[in-house]
């Protein structure tokens, strides 16, 4: 599964779309330092970090996308930056949990 096919899944919304990235993983967490530590590239990252901040460890971790969670969505800063920056950027009604499994059910990865 990919980025782009994730956006075609209804329930997560499409805020940014950047490069089409491989989902290898998924990663629940919303301590940014942990996250940097401990993430792996091509993770599907679910938070309720609806910052800037949280773009910037996206792409420090190479996140495939970051899926923001529990409806919250992103200010236009954040809009602005993952443009900037081509990360691929969603929200969803489901939680950290919900949106992680949906995932790794759909793509078939392991846990």
């Amino acid at each position: 599964m990919n980025t782009e096919q994730l956006s075609q899944m209804k329930e997560f919304t499409p805020v940014v779309l950047g490069d089409t990235n491989d989902i290898k993983g998924v990663y629940c967490c919303d301590l940014l330092s942990h996250v940097m530590g401990q993430s792996l590239e091509g993770n599907v990252w679910c938070t309720v970090m609806a910052n800037i901040n949280s773009l910037a460890v996206a792409s420090l971790t190479d996140a495939a996308c970051v899926i923001l969670c529990h409806g919250l969505k992103p200010s236009e800063d954040m809009v602005e930056r993952a443009k900037k920056q081509y990360i691929n950027l969603f929200t969803t009604e489901l939680s950290q949990f919900e949106a992680g499994m949906l995932v790794v059910k759909t793509s078939g990865i392991d846990i």
